[in-house]
């Protein structure tokens, strides 16, 4: 028993997909993995989607997904730095015998090295892998191979071998041939499956074939087995049909070339680890995900926690999903205000981080509309700056750089003091559950979603009030923090010209009154914006521009003015944009910039970042935070930084 469980808990490449997109995805688990796409487009055979650059899983310069019936039907990946070696690592060697019981590869006509029982097709120039292309695989218990003098097998036998594969469109001639290294050759009668090509759907008797639970499982990009890749006889004694293990180790530092202020714990020496596991069975999956780290320059980000662990079962058309999650609403890219359900953490206002919620989620898919309901037991806060108090002039006491400026107006006539009062959230009872509910369609080639969420705000809202002394010599001041309820309406379009696409969301936020003393909150937030990616270039160059204008108005009353709203919404009316420059396999250049239409207030983040192999990167940029005294970036531009970055994963 235990040499079994250790042969299940192996780290190894099972799944035939990458980056945990495999065939047979429905199209919402695609975009809750991936984001939106960089470019989509339609053909007779369904909806392409391609992901470059920094919407590319990690590993991959270039992701494109074909999905038919709101479900993934073919991958195409072109991978960095990968090698013959390599793959053979991930999904198998050379097949040595027509019985050969493992996956295993056999070279066709053209030079493509074709994983019959794990649906992928491998283009190589050289030892160098150009492409992996991934379907559904056939129901085949081996692949077929032949010698340098095949026997020639009727026709007609060796289409009932194989009812499932189409021929290659570039048929092999009659004669097979067999090159010098001896590797085996597909035979002509029996031609091997042109996966690129191959456009009719997935088999329904796939799923419950046994090859089926060779190819479907998780496969990180990252992974880097150390063992043989394990058949799938002892996870089908258990019903699991693949399992996987990958990991990150990220080490970060920067450092601000202007001395902090008195107090401010300023600078980054930091060390991450995540590690993600998913296994997966008959009706569905599970996945976890532990991160650890140690901020030995600010204790205040460290942490050990669980960001995700959840079950999803899946039917037909029925989904549902129970666990601690990371959801994405929105198709802008640089700001999302629709994006309301999960946490974030604001402790470093440039590296913010979402953080997974507790949630039970259930998904009806029918063709292009999906309906989805949400119910979130836990109310959980945004994790903000370290805040210890205010000082009896009214200035902000804190370690954090991001905590600025005071409270109140102008000098007060008598002294006061100042106390501040936190309430706590809420406890997982009923009366304090939310619900969310979203509906996404496409209409005339336009994604649409519409949403409408019933919860308790992440952010707190600040309240005051006086008890001046008798006589008035002095004054008590109490802050409250309070944590409201909030009725939140979506909307956000997105559609692809080619490639441009454009994008537009909106919320409308009300945080409702709990007693009558407590002022009304309600605000619009909204992004128009877009991107566009050239062709290629030099070869392998490809440049990626984007632009978006966002604002924020009060609805019925002026925006609320105190030192929380600086989260709430920081730039009234600005315009983002980013450049970004993928300048062949190794190198990506990016510009990214904000500045406020309405006053001056802008932030530059300039980045490069170098891969050394699929498996490690390394990134150095900066911040240039700049604006008027009491602007946003501007009561920041002490915190302008540089920054360094380096990234293994396995």
């Amino acid at each position: 028993m235990g040499a079994l469980l250790l042969g299940l808990w192996t780290p190894t490449a099972l799944a035939a997909g990458w980056a945990e997109v495999t065939p047979g995805l429905d199209a919402e688990a695609l975009r809750s993995r991936l984001g939106p796409p960089s470019s989509r487009w339609k053909t007779r055979h369904g909806e392409v989607q391609r992901f470059v650059g920094k919407r590319a899983p990690e590993g991959a310069r270039s992701l494109e997904v074909t999905l038919e019936a709101q479900h993934v039907r073919r991958l195409q990946v072109q991978p960095v730095g990968w090698t013959q070696q390599r793959l053979e690592r991930e999904y198998g060697p050379a097949c040595a015998t027509p019985s050969e019981p493992a996956p295993c590869w056999v070279r066709v006509k053209g030079g493509a090295l074709v994983y019959a029982k794990r649906g992928l097709t491998a283009r190589l120039k050289g030892r160098a892998v150009q492409s992996l292309v991934f379907v559904a695989p056939p129901a085949v218990s081996a692949p077929t191979v032949t010698s340098a003098t095949p026997p020639t097998p009727e026709p007609a036998a060796a289409l009932e071998q194989k009812p499932t594969v189409e021929a290659s469109s570039n048929t092999a001639p009659p004669e097979a041939v067999s090159p010098s290294s001896g590797e085996p050759v597909a035979s002509a009668a029996e031609p091997a499956p042109s996966l690129e090509a191959s456009q009719e759907p997935a088999s329904p008797a796939l799923s419950e074939d046994p090859a089926w639970g060779e190819v479907s499982g998780f496969t990180p990009v990252t992974e880097e087995p150390s063992t043989p890749t394990p058949t799938s006889a002892p996870t089908e004694t258990l019903g699991v049909k693949g399992l996987g293990l990958s990991g990150k180790l990220r080490v970060q530092s920067f450092f601000v070339p202007v001395s902090p202020a008195e107090g401010k714990t300023v600078g980054r020496q930091s060390v991450d680890l995540s590690l993600k596991s998913e296994v997966t069975f008959g009706a569905g999956h599970a996945a976890g995900t532990l991160v650890a780290r140690r901020d030995f320059a600010d204790s205040s980000r460290d942490r050990f926690d669980v960001d995700e662990l959840f079950v999803t079962l899946k039917g037909d058309h029925l989904r549902l999903t129970a666990g601690r999650q990371l959801v994405t609403w929105g198709s802008a890219t640089l700001t999302n205000p629709t994006d309301v359900l999960n946490p974030v953490d604001y402790r470093d206002v440039l590296r913010t981080e979402k953080r997974g919620a507790w949630m039970a989620r259930a998904g009806l898919v029918l063709e292009s509309f999906l309906a989805e309901v949400y119910y979130l037991p836990v109310p959980e806060a945004h994790l903000l700056p370290s805040f210890t108090g205010v000082a009896d002039d009214g200035t902000l006491q804190s370690s954090s750089p991001w905590v600025v400026g005071s409270v109140g107006g102008g000098p007060s006539p008598i002294p006061l003091r100042y106390q501040v009062r936190s309430e706590s959230m809420g406890s997982p009872t009923p009366k304090n559950a939310q619900l969310a509910g979203r509906l996404a369609f496409s209409l005339a080639g336009t994604d649409v979603s519409l949403g409408q969420a019933y919860l308790i705000d992440h952010l707190p809202t600040l309240t005051s009030s006086v008890q001046v002394a008798d006589p008035p010599t002095s004054a008590d001041v109490t802050l409250a923090l309070s944590y409201r309820r909030q009725r939140v309406t979506t909307l956000d379009v997105e559609r692809t010209f080619g490639g441009l696409r454009v994008a537009a969301e909106a919320a409308l936020i009300h945080t409702l009154r709990t007693r009558p003393e407590e002022p009304e909150d309600r605000f619009l937030s909204y992004v128009l914006g877009g991107d566009y990616q050239t062709p290629e270039f030099l070869g392998d160059h490809q440049l990626r521009f984007f632009l978006e204008f966002a604002q924020t108005r009060g609805v019925g009353a002026p925006l609320r003015d105190d030192f929380v709203r600086r989260l709430r919404y920081p730039l009234e009316r600005a315009l983002w944009g980013r450049v970004e420059w993928q300048a062949g396999r190794r190198w990506t250049a990016m510009l990214t910039a904000a500045t406020a239409l309405n006053r001056y207030d802008v932030l530059v983040l300039p980045e490069v970042e170098f891969s050394f192999s699929d498996v490690l990167r390394a990134r150095v940029g900066g911040a240039i935070l700049r604006g008027d005294k009491n602007s946003f970036f501007g009561s920041y531009r002490d915190n302008s930084r540089v920054e360094g970055l380096l990234e293994a994963s396995f």
